[in-house]
């Protein structure tokens, strides 16, 4: 299921996008260039859960868009628990409230089930504060640092926790995007068991 809420999300943004103009008649599937936001928001459910229920999964499928263009935040979430945000939004339901993330993290994909999450963002911080902050923070939040391995240039370095405790598991990986300079942090989060 987890594979094809992605594949899922990724053709709906591009739906979504689609509806920000490009058909002859300015919009999503016929919508028109002054479709409100719910009108799109429904057509994009729709695309969506015929989409799965042609590969065999029926879901509900709930978004929440900015169509007006203000943060671009696009989100779904399935019958099943599983969530998927794009461009920001909230942490998952269910994500610890006290997993370290940095005070700066800004979100860009984030998923979740209740039980296991992924998520991507961006931070201001340097490749070196970042890695320093989750050396102190990972243990601070009770977590066990089972390996910290770094590899690749200077220009291109990625620094990778593999973490255990409070019954999770996870990795953390912190890397330059060296095309924007961007410091880039991706974590998996799951329950043990």
């Amino acid at each position: 299921m987890h594979g094809r809420i992605w594949a899922l999300s990724l053709a709906a943004l591009g739906l979504a996008l689609a509806g920000c103009g490009g058909d002859d008649d300015g919009g999503l599937g016929g919508l028109g260039a002054n479709a409100s936001e719910e009108d799109i928001e429904n057509a994009v459910e729709d695309a969506i859960e015929d989409a799965a229920s042609d590969s065999g999964d029926d879901q509900d499928v709930n978004i929440d868009l900015d169509a007006d263009g203000g943060s671009g935040e696009i989100s779904f979430e399935g019958d099943d628990g599983q969530s998927v945000s794009l461009g920001g939004g909230e942490l998952p339901d269910g994500f610890p409230d006290d997993f370290p993330l940095p005070d700066d993290f800004e979100q860009t994909i984030a998923s979740g089930d209740g039980s296991s999450f992924f998520l991507s963002g961006t931070s201001s911080s340097s490749l070196d504060d970042l890695d320093d902050f989750y050396a102190d923070a990972l243990p601070d939040a009770g977590y066990d640092i089972d390996e910290r391995i770094e590899f690749g240039s200077e220009a291109s370095k990625i620094v990778s926790f593999t973490f255990s405790g409070d019954g999770r598991t996870g990795v953390v990986q912190v890397s330059v995007d060296v095309a924007t300079g961007t410091t880039l942090v991706n974590l998996t989060l799951e329950e043990d068991g």
